[in-house]
């Protein structure tokens, strides 16, 4: 077997291997997509007009703001959207975007309440590498004093 034709063979493989990864969503209604996007809209909206200047010390819980944004938009332009019965990850994406909009509310109120919660908490951060905000998640134990921190 010559060079080129191995070169060609592994290119056509790895081609198809990485078609499909993830493969596509399911399509998504029109009233539901309209939707996703004025709330996206919205979300988006009220991030660029976050003034770091009326809460400068909050300007860095930002990310966990964005990190929900980013969740329902790059579902909704990457199609992958999959299921539409319970759990309905349409009505997944419109209560991250609230969960959004709460947050950002209360930035701008200089208040970040799920610095101090407990349970699971998706937090985000600015990546280092390429600026791209990167989501993240913890999990805080009931027990944890938020005042008295320790190792």
């Amino acid at each position: 077997m010559t060079k080129a034709f191995r070169l060609v063979a592994f290119t056509a493989i790895a081609a198809q291997a990485f078609a499909a990864n993830p493969p596509p969503g399911i399509e998504i209604p029109a009233d539901i997509e309209r939707s996703l996007r004025t709330e996206i809209d919205k979300l988006s909206q009220a991030i660029e007009s976050f003034d770091a200047n009326t809460a400068p010390r909050y300007k860095r819980y930002l990310p966990d703001v964005i990190i929900y944004r980013n969740a329902a938009l790059y579902a909704l332009e990457l199609n992958q959207f999959y299921k539409n019965e319970a759990p309905n990850e349409f009505e997944i994406a419109l209560a991250q975007l609230e969960t959004g909009i709460r947050r950002f509310e209360a930035l701008v109120r200089g208040e970040a309440p799920w610095t101090r919660q407990t349970g699971l908490v998706a937090r985000g951060y600015r990546s280092k590498i390429d600026g791209s905000i990167q989501p993240y998640g913890l999990e805080i134990p009931d027990t944890y004093d938020f005042d008295n921190p320790s190792p």
